[in-house]
């Protein structure tokens, strides 16, 4: 078997040498691709790739696309937010009571009790100090 073209990648180089060697030895074309450590470097790679498998066109598109699609991520993200956020906020439980229900307790919601409560608090202080003696 004689391949026309190998591909490989510079991180291998380390581990997989004799592998590398015995390619060069055979006299079969060899590209090692590098680390690709921003987009334009992948790009180029791609496009390197495309020229050594006489796919330069079909390369170019990926790259237009790839670079189409970056450039409206990136305006994406720079734009406001323009939805607002939609709360519930829920004071006391809710509750219902069907019609035609006896009930030994009226159902009152939660600031109907506390205000009735302050009312008898308050209703209870001022008998209090008016049934105290007044100091002479």
């Amino acid at each position: 078997m004689k391949p026309d073209l190998v591909l490989g990648h510079a991180s291998m180089m380390s581990y997989n040498k004799d592998a590398y060697d015995q390619i060069k030895k055979a006299n079969i074309p060899l590209f090692v691709v590098e680390d690709a450590q921003t987009f334009d470097a992948a790009y180029k790679t791609f496009t390197q790739i495309g020229d050594l498998t006489g796919t330069t066109k079909e390369a170019e598109k990926l790259v237009s696309s790839m670079q189409a699609t970056d450039k409206m991520i990136r305006k994406e993200a720079t734009q406001k937010v323009q939805t607002k956020a939609k709360v519930w906020l829920e004071i006391s439980q809710i509750y219902t009571q069907p019609a035609k229900t006896r009930s030994s307790t009226k159902c009152l919601p939660t600031s109907k009790l506390q205000t009735s409560s302050r009312k008898k608090a308050t209703r209870n202080t001022a008998k209090s100090k008016l049934s105290k003696p007044r100091p002479t």
